[in-house]
Formats: C-alpha cells, sequence, structure tokens
C-alpha cells in the first residue's frame, strides 16, 4: 500500500470517529463538517481507485454505525461512474 493510500485510508478512519464523537454530544454543526468531509474523502478515493468497503466495514462495527460508512462509499463509486470513471466499479 503506497503512502497515499495509507493516508487516505487513516484520513476516512479518524473522520468516521470525530463524525460518530460529534452526533453523540450532539454538536449538529461538526457533524455536518465532518459529514461532508467524509464525503469528499469517499469521492477522493473513488477517483483514484481506493477500495474503502472493508475499512468503512470495520469502522462501521466500532462505531455503532452499521450502514453509514459503506452508503458513502457507495455514493462516492457512483460519483466517479457518473464522471466517467470506470476504474471503481
Amino acid at each position: 500500500m503506497d503512502a497515499f493510500t495509507a493516508g487516505l485510508l487513516h484520513r476516512i478512519r479518524t473522520t468516521q470517529s470525530d463524525l460518530t464523537r460529534a452526533r453523540e454530544t450532539g454538536d449538529e454543526y461538526l457533524a455536518d463538517v465532518e459529514q461532508a468531509e467524509l464525503e469528499d474523502l469517499h469521492r477522493l478515493a473513488a477517483e483514484h481507485g481506493v477500495e474503502v468497503a472493508p475499512v468503512c466495514a470495520q469502522a462501521n462495527v466500532n462505531e455503532g454505525d452499521p450502514h453509514r460508512a459503506c452508503d458513502l462509499a457507495g455514493r462516492a463509486t457512483a460519483l466517479a461512474e457518473a464522471a466517467g470513471d470506470t476504474t471503481t466499479a
């Protein structure tokens, strides 16, 4: 795994954790910021062919949110495909 991929996956895990913490504390503004960051990271991953499904599945088990991050991964893949990037399909 190259440094870009490792760094991106680390940022996704960290952002998912920060999003969960913001939701748990009721900080809606921070949750919105973290959600937008997570969506951007998943889009970036999809654009570069970085597989995030196994990472998000593990993060979801740990964070108690069984669907959200993997839904975002699917959305990021769909966005990349709509933009003409077929490397993530």
